[in-house]
């Protein structure tokens, strides 16, 4: 009995001694929640820096500066925490999960999230949601910088039917061009296929759409690659949120592509989707403030 007892006394122990090595970063690296907090400060400062004219990114450098010093970072420290993030992509992933969903509450005029809205997809007749494959992805400029999905069709996609792919890029990297290829493929019967593809630079919801031609379709494809150079400074892009939805137009009957042909149908940009207020949340939260405080010589980030 009483080596039972020991036995299980040991083995709980164990567990917890595991659970506490696990919760535990490294001297000199920032906690989850920590670097959840210093995230959510740095995609505010790009998103107002990105609402700036600004041809030598000033005040990407600017307003990123002033979120390092209000957590006591260097250039070099921060670099080092994304860099262990980095390998750590689904506690990233559910960082800026967190992240989306806080920028969503704060909007001044009640925005909805990205995950709340693909949920949103499957409640109306007319929309379903084909998506069923990761929420987060980490791509690389020294790893991974290239993600890919094929999705099989039945019946639930019918010709006729618009497509979008859609997702939000989160970019970390504090110097450099942000720039990464967006794709999707329709792949019929017969080696056909319809093709559009979109570059992106910015923050906001992207996507890409297209029609689905009077033909059996067999799959959807596509990828997103992230066009950045080598660099010893940690460039990350993390796609979040992504969805593919099915729209049933009430066109009668789709225009008819030749065989064998590539055909780009739309491309979707910021401006044209259902949910701005997600991508106006910056903006509209801290750029009067922080101008404001600017002006006073006041850092916003203090």
């Amino acid at each position: 009995m009483f080596y039972r007892l020991s036995a299980s006394f040991l083995f709980v122990c164990s567990l917890l001694v595991l659970a506490g090595c696990k919760a535990k970063t490294p001297e000199g690296i920032p906690s989850e929640r920590q670097m959840e907090n210093i995230l959510y400060d740095y995609q505010l400062a790009q998103a107002l820096a990105g609402a700036r004219s600004d041809s030598v990114a000033y005040y990407e450098r600017y307003y990123v500066g002033l979120v390092l010093e209000k957590y006591g970072l260097t250039a070099q420290q921060f670099d080092e925490a994304v860099a262990y993030y980095s390998g750590r992509a689904e506690v990233l992933g559910k960082i800026y999960n967190r992240i989306n969903e806080r920028l969503a509450e704060a909007a001044p005029s009640g925005g909805t999230t990205e995950n709340a809205y693909a949920k949103m997809l499957n409640a109306k007749g007319d929309t379903l949601n084909l998506w069923h494959e990761r929420d987060t992805y980490v791509l690389s400029a020294t790893g991974q910088n290239r993600m890919e999905f094929s999705i099989p069709v039945d019946t639930a996609v019918q010709a006729g039917d618009r497509l979008l792919f859609e997702f939000t890029p989160r970019w970390l990297y504090r110097e450099g061009q942000k720039e990464a290829t967006i794709c999707m493929a329709l792949h019929y019967k017969g080696d056909s296929m319809a093709v559009v593809t979109n570059q992106i630079y910015s923050s906001a919801r992207q996507g890409v759409t297209l029609h689905v031609d009077d033909k059996p379709l067999e799959r959807i494809t596509g990828f997103v690659y992230q066009q950045a150079s080598w660099s010893s400074s940690p460039k990350l892009l993390v796609i979040t949120a992504p969805i593919l939805a099915r729209f049933r137009t009430q066109r009668s009957k789709p225009t008819a592509q030749p065989a064998d042909s590539i055909a780009a149908d739309s491309i979707v940009t910021s401006d044209s989707l259902s949910n701005k207020s997600i991508q106006r949340t910056a903006e509209q939260l801290i750029r009067d403030s922080l101008l404001r405080q600017e002006s006073q010589r006041r850092p916003h980030f203090k």
